[in-house]
């Protein structure tokens, strides 16, 4: 095959290569989203405490970040009512992802009465680097808010066992490092993968 292009056609494949690479990263979402810094949002904020009721409603869809004072996570964890600066607080219920999920859907859960989810919507969620991005869309009403605080972290622990293993066997040692580690990690994540020696 013969690769021998006019100079007009090679300049061509690369500009087009480079719109097609920007594109991709213009895309990623660890690149291209809206930081949210408002320490309304914090757990550690009752609406008469901080400023006046907030919600939502009009939160444009896409993707964003929390950073600063208020958090840097939807909790993973029932949020009373009438924190972060709200009457029904957001909060997570699920898991945040760790690196290997990639993109995550997730149901946000509003506390309203004696009711921990009378209200919810689906967001996306991914792990970048040393933090989470979200996928939010606006809230069906006021006055509903996504929370923030700092938790959210996971660990993953991978073991590999050498030699042949029956399904027996890996459900046992699954279950001693569960009861190993549970209690103290209570977001561990583990994988089991058979190895050779």
């Amino acid at each position: 095959m013969n690769w021998d292009l006019p100079s007009e056609m090679k300049t061509l494949l690369l500009i087009l290569g480079c719109l097609n690479c920007c594109h991709l990263l213009s895309a990623n979402p660890c690149v291209n989203h809206t930081v949210l810094d408002q320490p309304w949002r914090s757990t550690k904020c009752a609406n008469t405490d901080c400023s006046s009721l907030k919600c939502d409603e009009d939160l444009a869809t896409g993707w964003y970040r929390f950073n600063g004072s208020g958090g840097s996570t939807i909790p993973d964890k029932l949020v009373p009512r009438n924190l972060c600066s709200t009457h029904a607080p957001g909060w997570l219920n699920g898991t945040h992802p760790i690196p290997d999920d990639g993109e995550v859907t997730r149901k946000v859960c509003f506390h309203w009465r004696e009711n921990p989810c009378l209200w919810s919507v689906e967001i996306k969620i991914k792990q970048c680097s040393n933090y989470f991005v979200y996928y939010l869309v606006k809230t069906p009403f006021c006055s509903l808010a996504y929370c923030t605080g700092m938790g959210g972290k996971q660990f993953q622990l991978v073991i590999t066992l050498l030699g042949d293993c029956d399904p027996e066997s890996m459900q046992k040692v699954m279950l001693e490092v569960q009861l190993l580690f549970g209690k103290r990690l209570p977001d561990l994540k583990l994988q089991l993968s058979l190895g050779k020696y």
